[in-house]
């Protein structure tokens, strides 16, 4: 039986949802069906927008584009801001962090050693000597209703910080939701310690069930197959489980 190799925030929340569709997805490799266009009222679907305003604002930090998208007029001056900072060599823009079994850090190329990916937007050095950083996360779309989703990513973050920075001793993680001006920015600090114990009694043993697992027993329920792209109604038919 084959194994998932290796974990993320977002397939260990498909796992943990539904081990079935994981099997799907990661080991039979079964594509999810042609969305076609999207509906009238929307330009685009809304992952497709996130992913081209994320671009633009990796390639807006990074010197690569000149002007801001109009989805990041509530974030100008903290965009302008980052730009200087990258150019003063205290951000690191857009990365995949990528660790081992014994969570070392890897090159996101070494695919037989890969067991966990964690991908950042920002990581702002408050000085050259990267004693303390803060890392942020640019979200489009809604907040409620995914406040412990955020919660449990920004502790990824923290925790990915501390792995790939030795050096580290505080990390603030910070979310910028771009589509809602009014929304605060929610910081949320760790110390080291507080990061390797959540990696401890948390993360490792999520990860290491997802890795271990060999049975990928379907989890049906009417709102998780709603939205699968397996199901036998809208989706690819490549589940027989579901609940439609």
């Amino acid at each position: 039986m084959k194994q998932v190799t290796a974990g993320s925030y977002s397939r260990l929340t498909q796992y943990e949802k539904c081990k079935y569709a994981t099997k799907l997805k990661v080991i039979d490799r079964i594509p999810e069906p042609d969305r076609g266009p999207p509906p009238k009222h929307l330009k685009e679907w809304q992952n497709d927008r996130g992913s081209r305003i994320h671009d633009h604002a990796e390639a807006f930090v990074t010197g690569n584009a000149d002007g801001q998208l109009p989805e990041m007029i509530h974030f100008t001056d903290e965009f302008n801001h980052l730009r200087e900072l990258f150019q003063a060599g205290l951000v690191v823009p857009e990365q995949l962090w990528c660790f081992d079994k014994d969570w070392k850090p890897c090159r996101e190329d070494a695919w037989n050693k890969i067991r966990f990916r964690i991908k950042t937007d920002a990581t702002v050095f408050y000085n050259p000597d990267r004693i303390k950083a803060i890392i942020i996360d640019y979200k489009t779309g809604r907040r409620k209703g995914n406040e412990m989703s955020h919660e449990q990513q920004k502790q990824l973050y923290a925790i990915g910080a501390f792995l790939m920075f030795p050096e580290l001793e505080y990390a603030l993680t910070e979310l910028y939701y771009l589509d809602l001006p009014d929304e605060p920015t929610y910081p949320t600090g760790y110390t080291r310690v507080q990061a390797m114990a959540l990696l401890k009694r948390s993360w490792g043993p999520r990860n290491n069930k997802l890795l271990n697992e060999l049975v990928f027993k379907p989890s049906p329920s009417v709102f998780a197959c709603k939205w699968c792209p397996y199901n036998l109604k809208q989706g690819s038919k490549a589940c027989k489980h579901a609940i439609i």
